[in-house]
């Protein structure tokens, strides 16, 4: 064949079955694939050339175009498969032109607007059919590729490549695109046959389908293996990534969702009326988890970056989810070898907490235990339970009789007279031996302390030497400072570094991020997580320094502090209403659910 069609194709979209599409029509055309997330290591020259290698050029970049935006695509036919305005307004194909007006970036409905496009769409198509030259046929092989790339898969990857190689000339067939359903169950093992149990406890799961749908795959495999191995059921249901609250609506009695969805629920990239999320969920009843899934983040990347996720990632994947009162951003799939691939133990950390969530909520309160951390620093009487604009000691108190009304094993409520008469406020006015409280013994502690990554016990060794140390430990083991009160725990979080040290030092050491733990910092987390089995912790007041140690930004590994301190455990967090900064730290960092 003389004549092959060079295709320049920039894509969100990572999956293997993109790059198989292309090797299928490596007979009629060339095409040059560049990743959007790859963009900003190119030079404007560079994709300059390329530009001007191509015969017709396809564009899916979400957001702010970038380096896009400085190139000149002449009278190159562009079409713009997904993609901001600024882009939209150069888009043509033969005597097509897009309209210069762009949709708003907010709408109040936006299933209406998709049906508004799609009928527009269709209108266009029909049209190009009956009269299948001029405009309208461009306008129609327009539309029509937008259709292919809308409903993604190998087939439909395909009849796009030869789409446009028609379009540019070439005698070939291309298959009319196969539409992929708005919103609908699908199981792993079941397929689009699949329909819920009804039994509990049951996770429900939304994810995309369409053009998306091949990413979330994997990903929703481990998870949906992982809670069936548990014998959690679980109910997953796809969208096409607007009509989100379509696909909630078909999940029913279930104890938590799990949404693997980027942007806000209702409307997606399109925006729409958050109040309808907000009055979905509430008669649901249950609480929704937002993993981050790095769909345009190279794995290597966030391994080696200090800040986690990308500014895309961080924004789309968290700082919108948490607008609708999504939790728990851990980073559980990312692109690995041009495929989104997920992250075995974050899935494993993920899958774990939302057990102990659920686990949470059917538990009778009466075998509920839970750890109430507060804090004391700079250590001394006159500190403890110091907290921000906040009377810790009456909170405390308020907590405890609620907690008891409630049906929860709760014994005594003097709680302050109680931690002063076991010496537990100061340890630099007492011997170890004098103060009463739990030990860990070292025995134990230093199991626990080889279960850590190597990593990790290089460095508290490097900082405070070999297990157990020297803070806050005596024969016996290491000093656990709290206070037993049935089944509720109440615990004072330890300093930062040695009480011998100057009140500038402890101070200054409360947002070290540069530091890990000391060896009894990380044995009172270790001990309410295994010794005394917490169902749930509780820090009470602003703030801790949980989430100000070390580690990633957001977006945290097996690797970071913060993660492994609060390991599976439920975590709630009363904190002030006017610091939200730090707020979104412990909510990121320590995965809170903030009061």
């Amino acid at each position: 064949m003389s004549k092959r069609i060079k295709i320049l194709l920039i894509s969100t979209i990572v999956n293997k079955s993109l790059k198989k599409a292309m090797e299928s029509v490596s007979e009629f055309c060339d095409v040059n694939l560049i990743y959007s997330y790859d963009l900003p290591k190119y030079k404007i020259a560079e994709v300059q050339s390329f530009v001007d290698w191509a015969d017709i050029i396809a564009i899916d970049v979400r957001g702010d175009p970038g380096i896009l935006n400085e190139i000149d695509f002449g009278e190159k036919d562009l079409i713009c498969l997904v993609g901001g305005s600024s882009l939209a307004a150069k888009a043509k194909l033969g005597k097509f032109r897009m309209p210069a007006k762009a949709a708003s970036s907010f709408v109040s409905d936006p299933a209406s607007l998709k049906k508004r496009i799609e009928s527009i769409q269709k209108a266009i198509e029909t049209a190009g059919k009956i009269l299948p030259f001029g405009v309208l046929k461009d306008a129609r092989n327009y539309v029509k590729t937008l259709r292919y790339w809308a409903n993604g898969g190998f087939e439909n990857y395909r009849n796009m490549f030869l789409h446009l190689c028609k379009v540019k000339g070439l005698d070939v067939k291309a298959a009319e695109p196969e539409e992929f359903p708005e919103f609908g169950f699908y199981h792993p093992a079941h397929g689009f046959d699949f329909r819920p149990v009804a039994e509990r406890p049951k996770i429900g799961i939304v994810f995309y389908g369409g053009m998306h749908f091949e990413q979330c795959q994997k990903t929703l495999e481990e998870i949906v293996k992982w809670f069936e191995d548990k014998n959690i059921s679980v109910a997953p249901v796809y969208s096409d990534g607007i009509l989100n609250l379509n696909a909630l609506e078909l999940l029913n009695d279930v104890d938590a969702i799990v949404s693997l969805l980027w942007f806000r629920l209702n409307g997606g990239p399109m925006g729409g009326d958050p109040r309808k999320t907000i009055e979905l969920l509430k008669g649901k009843r249950a609480k929704i988890f937002t993993p981050a899934l790095m769909f345009n983040q190279k794995l290597s990347d966030w391994d080696r970056e200090q800040r986690g996720l990308s500014i895309v990632n961080l924004f789309a994947s968290v700082t919108l989810p948490e607008m609708d009162g999504a939790v728990e951003p851990v980073p559980i799939a990312g692109i690995h070898d041009d495929e989104v691939v997920p992250i075995a133990d974050r899935i494993e950390r993920f899958c774990e907490r939302i057990e102990k969530w659920v686990s949470l909520r059917q538990k009778p309160n009466s075998e509920k235990r839970v750890a109430i951390v507060i804090y004391n620093y700079p250590p001394g009487e006159e500190n403890l339970g110091n907290a921000a604009y906040l009377d810790t000691f009456e909170s405390l108190k308020a907590v405890l009789e609620r907690l008891r009304d409630e049906g929860y094993r709760v014994e005594r409520m003097n709680v302050k007279e109680l931690l002063l008469e076991k010496k537990l406020f100061n340890p630099k006015l007492f011997s170890e031996k004098a103060i009463e409280c739990p030990r860990l013994s070292k025995s134990d502690y230093i199991k626990f302390f080889y279960e850590l990554p190597e990593d990790l016990r290089r460095e508290v060794v490097e900082n405070f030497g070999e297990p157990p140390g020297d803070i806050m430990v005596d024969e016996d083991g290491i000093l656990i400072p709290v206070v037993l009160l049935g089944n509720i725990a109440i615990g004072i979080q330890p300093s930062r570094r040695k009480i011998i040290e100057s009140n500038e030092d402890l101070l200054s050491a409360v947002h070290d991020k540069t530091k890990p733990p000391h060896h009894q910092y990380l044995a009172f987390y270790l001990w309410l997580s295994k010794e005394f089995k917490a169902d749930a912790i509780i820090h009470l007041g602003t703030h801790g320094t949980l989430e100000f140690m070390k580690g990633k930004e957001c977006g945290l590994s097996s690797k970071c502090w913060p993660d492994v301190l609060i390991s599976s455990v439920p975590h709630i967090y009363v904190y002030h209403v006017t610091n939200v900064s730090e707020a979104t730290i412990a909510k990121r960092r320590s995965y809170a659910t903030l009061l």
